[in-house]
């Protein structure tokens, strides 16, 4: 029924069947190229962003997955199953309904202030809601005494859009690219000012009230000491490891304290890349 095939003829009724063939053709290329292009797209969507910090948590250790209420001393040694987003857990859901708690409100430690009016995120980002709807991101003090003066910061654009546990920005310090994940999903407005060279204004795709995932209020407190313990434990100095067992201020720039491959290791850890 081919041309070039024995018995084929430039017939009406041959026409007819070469006509609807190369349409079938047409359409399965086209649904098939089509459906290439939107799974390259879907490689830098926000969805693909998701999945790979689904896949990257489950490659944390154990104590970068504490679940808030084990830090709290509400339910210890419990490991978080769902990548922190407490939306989708029981368990969290009954210890809010019952009132539970055990830490205390924003407030200074080791020289470090953490706002209850703020809200922050694993990786130490805060965020501030603003009565515009808009929001602002910034690095928190621990962060900040992690990399004290950044050797470079790369921002995203204006127009661009950030995803929860996406990238948010890039920190470079001491040989160590610092991938830092953003808190919430949203717009880019403004990134960097002279104030806050690290920070950024976005319109967040839903209100904070809703980003269950980020702590705030009575989870602050429990949650800094469980990372000032981590790093103590991490300390290659007995500069750093004094400071934090007296309970004194954490030093700026900790950097310094610690060689490459251990530094390596601190931002890795903290800053929850696997």
């Amino acid at each position: 029924m081919l041309p070039g095939v024995n018995g084929f003829q430039w017939q009406f009724g041959h026409l007819v069947f070469l006509g609807t063939f190369f349409a079938v053709v047409v359409v399965i290329f086209s649904t098939s190229a089509l459906g290439f292009l939107r799974s390259f797209k879907r490689l830098g969507s926000d969805e693909n962003e998701a999945l790979m910090w689904k896949h990257h948590f489950m490659d944390l250790p154990q104590e970068e997955r504490a679940c808030r209420h084990s830090m709290s001393g509400e339910l210890k040694g419990r490991i978080c199953p769902n990548a922190f987003d407490c939306r989708q857990c029981s368990t969290h859901r009954s210890l809010v309904q019952l009132g539970s708690s055990a830490g205390t409100q924003g407030e200074e430690l080791a020289g470090m202030t953490y706002r209850s009016d703020r809200f922050y995120h694993r990786g130490h980002t805060w965020v501030e809601e603003h009565s515009d709807g808009t929001v602002t991101i910034g690095l928190d003090d621990f962060a900040t005494k992690l990399f004290g003066a950044p050797d470079e910061i790369v921002l995203p654009q204006p127009g661009d859009r950030i995803t929860t546990n996406g990238v948010g920005w890039r920190v470079r310090k001491a040989g160590v690219d610092v991938r830092v994940l953003a808190p919430v999903a949203g717009e880019v407005l403004e990134a960097g000012t002279p104030e806050q060279p690290w920070s950024l204004r976005v319109r967040p795709e839903s209100p904070l009230s809703e980003a269950r995932h980020l702590l705030s209020g009575d989870d602050i407190g429990p949650w800094i000491r469980h990372e000032l313990g981590r790093l103590q434990g991490m300390a290659s100095t007995v500069e750093v490891g004094a400071v934090l067992a007296d309970g004194g201020e954490l030093v700026d720039d900790v950097s310094t304290a610690f060689d490459q491959r251990d530094w390596d290791h601190v931002c890795s850890s903290f800053f929850l890349q696997p």
